[in-house]
């Protein structure tokens, strides 16, 4: 460890007199060349008591358009990590509880993915192993909630890591991830955790080769860098060399001797291909030294462009990432650095070279800058960054935006690459221009880009075409895409633009405490379709339980609602006695329930005082105004409580062609509830299982019948009865 300390000194003291010797580079601020400006909005965005942030990831995690956000905090000792949900104003609110997904830190980077390819991204928090903190695997919830599956998956590393990456390294559909160890106890090697497909996870590290298991691992990339269709890695370490692994379909080969790959004591790496040469070139943040620009020649060799580049930032860097600020079709570099050392924007000149554009973009500042994210958050096309300052508060600079345009890709997969399209490589043409940009799943050191892959346009207001390859190496092709929009690429599917109809939902409480017995939450909603056109939505209500855990939906219908349409539903929530004590949240959403896509909610709080000895947790509701297939409220234990289950009535009757029908159950049981024609033959099955006790009322729906007379068979183990109902047409 001494040994540690002195080098470290060393090159502290190395990388000072760097600083002293060198002629500091003169930026004209007179003039803006690239157009944009970057405004900090950490307050205005709801972000000002955020401190001690390292990692930074904004992702979409409840699927409504909007980014969210989460922090990776406790800088080296401890501290908490935060997620914010966005409010869609590119404002955020705290829901860290809300969405169970706080872990414990001190936490240094957080990544966003899809591991178990249900649709829903997933979440991985890497930790300072300080305190014996580990690594930490979140599984997303179609409710907006996470689930902790650390233990159970095998990913909860106790080492020290910086960075970790989510990437398909055998190109089976199935998410690995690759975890960089700083090893600074000396026992601790890099991880591989091979996806077992089954939400399990095992370590293939060194069986491969990239274990690594005696360096001062910082961060890696992976990319496709020799264009053969897999991905290879690159692995960066802190006081020794930096390590090359070419992908050979599914092993690795260590070709760092064989290429110029970088010597330097290197934070951060990530490819990327700033030329548009077809060719995903590295980029280098140094701790101590100048940062290096690695050109791909495109013979699996690279070769150091720093100095023709005009990159000269000799620093002590943390991280950075490639973002195109401007849009103007070519990949600039945003780097942080240590205390008392300027940030950095360089400006992609698309000639092979950069300019120093850090004061005319407005993000000067000489803070200890451990972090960085990247995303999209007021949906203008153009990238917005958050800087997690050590001791500080954190920076949240929205990009003021241009004349120029722009498109989004977010590939899923379906048949044989990952759902999160993670390695998808996507390529977007106009006229002879081509720029690629690859799906990422994580890279570099304490820095996240969110998964959609972003491509300036310039002036142009449409692409040619834009041509996906798939993990698997099939392309799609399409043309005439235009610009300014975001689109969704289903793999051997569809391409199209995603669009969010506007919606409202209020949902007003009458009372907020259910007594331990149980009892009912009378509330009203109000629903307004505010997209201009008629949609047809799904409406259904969750419940989140006082453990974080989802109980729902407890009302789901499918509704027609024109443009501008209104609707206003008295409904209850019946809490059983047995039901736990605690605060609960009941949720209304409106969206697409079978692909999950979420389009607005409405929520209130509420409580329960206590729970009875004996029970059984149990929620009930009223009737989407009489639309639902089948909704119960509990009885009453009071003299007119009935004895007997039986068809309390059909209403009306004759109908033509949709009847109410309600039933009681004074006692739980099995219930087969059926339609008979005049033949004795049974036409509709209305229910066959068990129920619990209550009042329950469901609609017969008598459209694929004719006019006639039909029989209602109640039957229940104590039970039967025979009720005659009229079809008229």
């Amino acid at each position: 460890m001494n040994r540690i300390k002195n080098i470290y000194k060393f090159f502290v003291f190395f990388n000072l007199t760097l600083l002293i010797l060198t002629t500091s580079n003169k930026v004209n601020a007179e003039a803006n060349v690239i157009g944009i400006t970057f405004f900090d909005q950490a307050v205005e965005a709801g972000l000002e008591l955020v401190t001690n942030s390292q990692g930074a990831a904004f992702f979409d995690y409840n699927f409504d358009g909007h980014e969210d956000l989460y922090l990776a905090g406790g800088g080296f000792i401890a501290g908490d990590n935060y997620f914010y949900r966005s409010r869609g104003d590119a404002t955020f609110e705290q829901a860290t509880t809300e969405a169970n997904i706080s872990g414990n830190g001190p936490s240094t980077n957080v990544l966003a993915a899809d591991f178990n390819n249900d649709g829903i991204l997933d979440v991985y928090i890497t930790s300072h192993d300080y305190l014996g903190t580990p690594n930490y695997l979140y599984f997303g919830q179609a409710n907006g909630t996470f689930i902790d599956v650390t233990a159970a998956s095998g990913t909860g590393s106790i080492y020290e890591n910086h960075n970790a990456v989510a990437f398909d390294y055998n190109s089976d559909g199935w998410l690995d991830l690759y975890v960089v160890s700083a090893n600074h106890m000396g026992i601790e090697p890099n991880l591989l955790y091979h996806n077992n497909g089954d939400g399990t996870f095992t370590d293939v590290a060194a069986a491969l080769g990239v274990d690594i298991p005696n360096e001062f691992g910082q961060g890696a990339s992976a990319g496709d860098f020799d264009n053969d269709g897999d991905p290879d890695l690159y692995v960066t370490n802190e006081y020794t060399g930096n390590y090359l692994f070419r992908n050979e379909g599914g092993t690795f080969t260590n070709i760092t001797d064989a290429v110029t790959a970088g010597t330097s004591i290197t934070k951060s790496a990530i490819f990327a291909d700033y030329d548009n040469d077809g060719y995903l070139d590295l980029y280098l943040v140094n701790r101590a030294g100048i940062d290096e620009l690695l050109h791909n020649e495109g013979n699996g060799t690279f070769s150091d462009a720093s100095i023709s580049a005009g990159i000269n930032d000799n620093q002590q860097g943390r991280t950075f990432s490639w973002a195109d600020v401007d849009n103007d079709g070519w990949l600039d570099i945003v780097v942080t650095n240590a205390e008392n050392y300027n940030d950095k924007l360089w400006h992609n000149q698309a000639n092979g070279t950069f300019s120093d554009e850090t004061i005319a973009a407005g993000i000067s500042d000489f803070l200890y800058t451990d972090g960085l994210g990247i995303g999209d958050v007021n949906g203008d096309g153009f990238p917005d960054l958050y800087f997690s300052n050590l001791d500080v508060m954190d920076k949240l600079y929205i990009n003021s935006g241009n004349a120029n345009h722009w498109l989004t890709v977010n590939p899923s997969g379906r048949t044989t690459t990952n759902r999160a399209g993670v390695g998808v490589r996507v390529t977007v043409v106009t006229g002879s221009d081509r720029q690629i940009r690859e799906v990422w799943g994580g890279g570099g050191y304490q820095c996240f880009s969110s998964l959609p892959v972003e491509f300036g346009l310039g002036s142009n207001t449409a692409a040619d075409s834009v041509i996906l390859r798939w993990t698997d190496g099939h392309e799609e092709v399409y043309t005439s895409i235009s610009a300014d929009q975001r689109y969704i690429a289903v793999e051997d599917s569809a391409f199209y633009a995603f669009s969010m109809p506007a919606f409202s939902i209020v949902m007003t409480p009458a009372g907020t405490t259910v007594p331990p017995e149980g009892g009912n939450i009378d509330f009203t909603v109000n629903l307004d379709n505010l997209s201009g056109a008629f949609q047809n939505a799904d409406v259904w209500t969750e419940l989140r339980m006082p453990d974080n855990s989802s109980f729902g939906p407890v009302i789901s219908r499918n509704l027609n609602l024109p443009a501008g349409a209104s609707i206003e539903r008295d409904l209850f929530l019946g809490v059983a006695g047995g039901s736990p004590a605690g605060d609960y949240t009941y949720y209304t959403f409106v969206g697409n329930l079978q692909t999950q896509s979420v389009w607005s909610f409405g929520s209130f709080d509420f409580s329960k005082s206590g729970t009875l000895a004996a029970g059984t947790p149990r929620f009930t509701s009223s009737c989407w105004d009489g639309e639902c297939s089948e909704c119960v409220k509990p009885i009453e234990d009071n003299a007119d409580r009935p004895t007997e289950a039986a068809v309390a009535s059909i209403s009306p009757n004759p109908f033509n062609p949709m009847a109410s029908v309600e039933y009681v159950l004074p006692t739980s049981g099995y219930v087969d509830l059926a339609l008979y024609n005049v033949r004795g033959q049974k036409v509709l099955d209305l229910v066959s299982e068990y129920r619990q006790a209550g009042s329950y009322r469901l609609i017969l729906d008598g459209s694929p019948l004719p006019s006639g007379m039909y029989f209602l068979h109640f039957n229940t183990e104590s039970t039967s009865q025979v009720v005659k109902a009229m079809l008229v047409k």
